[in-house]
């Protein structure tokens, strides 16, 4: 499978940075995002025209087995998630002009092995001694270094236009909230609780918003409307296609998003007002199996609870609390005082000060 920028064949662009996400140490999962963000600032701050991604698979043509979410998730369900998120994921950079997947590392071998050394990421990457970039705390340690922001996301022309036909057609004239809710039949103690956000989505409603629904990748393609709340819309093309959901995230007012790597698209998309919620109770299994917990999470995202990513704006805000009724309302109520440059209301149930 390729989508590639003019060259000849098996050989490299001299101003082209060949990104590699090597699945043999890296996960087929939403952190697709973060290492795409660390080589958009390696590209800016080396000074390349342009970005290649190489996604190759393990040896044996087999994806890492690490975590227990590796391990859950079927390998035809990782070759759907290779095409559909991560390929779809390196066009939400500017700068990402080819697309390249290798399913047998010899092949790679035939590309890689005319690519200089300083034309490839991670820095002194190999086939053989291969490196990951995948954690947020990466993206921190890029940013602090070289003082790049990563928030580097952005829909396309074609997405934003069918958003905009979807908001015609469905008439939605207030201001759109969206709602990305997790819903995962992995680790499903980890999901949102849906009955507060529809109750929330409710208050919305009577206070002048429009909220959307955008369901959980997970469920997309096997659930129907009477598994939701079809009070609301449901912007069903989102969660199987990252421009498209990309696109409704431009257009929405304030995006809210329940626990999950998928909801840090619209975290690190320039101009969004976004708040994701990351409770302390829900601990990724891989967090509980190493017996780090929190101490886990914090180390992966580089902040401790209660911080903020540094290079995000004061209105794309990390929720440290339960998507309760009660903390989706005042986290609400935050950040609009925030948007409005008003003082901040009183501290939410279960928050740092």
């Amino acid at each position: 499978m390729s989508s590639q920028e003019t060259a000849q064949p098996g050989q490299p662009n001299q101003h082209t940075l060949y990104a590699v996400y090597d699945l043999a140490v890296s996960p087929i999962t939403f952190d697709i995002l973060q290492f795409l963000q660390c080589a958009e600032i390696y590209r800016r701050h080396i000074g390349f025209a342009r970005l290649n991604i190489v996604f190759v698979l393990g040896p044996n043509r087999q994806f890492r087995r690490a975590t227990p979410k590796d391990e859950a998730v079927s390998i035809p369900d990782k070759y759907w998630r290779l095409r559909h998120i991560h390929m779809e994921a390196a066009w939400l950079l500017k700068s990402c002009t080819g697309v390249n997947v290798f399913v047998d590392r010899g092949e790679a071998q035939r590309l890689l092995q005319n690519v200089p050394d300083n034309h490839l990421f991670p820095p002194q990457y190999r086939l053989t001694n291969p490196k990951w970039m995948f954690m947020v705390v990466n993206v921190l340690n890029f940013f602090q270094r070289s003082k790049i922001s990563p928030i580097v996301f952005e829909a396309t022309e074609a997405a934003l236009k069918s958003v905009d036909r979807w908001i015609e057609h469905n008439k939605l004239t207030k201001p759109i909230v969206s709602l990305t809710l997790r819903r995962s039949v992995y680790e499903s103690d980890r999901n949102a609780d849906v009955d507060a956000w529809t109750a929330f989505a409710r208050t919305l409603r009577e206070r002048g918003f429009d909220p959307v629904f955008v369901p959980d990748t997970d469920q997309a393609s096997i659930a129907n409307t009477g598994d939701y709340q079809t009070e609301f819309p449901h912007y069903w093309p989102g969660p199987v296609n990252l421009e498209l959901r990309a696109a409704l995230y431009a257009r929405s007012h304030i995006c809210m998003s329940d626990n999950g790597a998928a909801a840090f698209i619209h975290h690190w998309m320039p101009n969004c007002n976004s708040i994701i919620f990351q409770p302390p109770s829900k601990i990724p299994g891989v967090f509980r199996r190493t017996q780090e917990g929190q101490a886990g999470i914090e180390r992966v995202l580089g902040i401790k609870v209660g911080e903020q990513l540094p290079y995000c704006s004061p209105t794309q805000r990390i929720a440290w609390v339960d998507d309760t009724y009660e903390n989706l309302i005042a986290e609400f109520d935050r950040l609009e005082a925030l948007i409005a440059g008003a003082p901040q209301p009183d501290t939410v149930q279960g928050a740092d000060a």
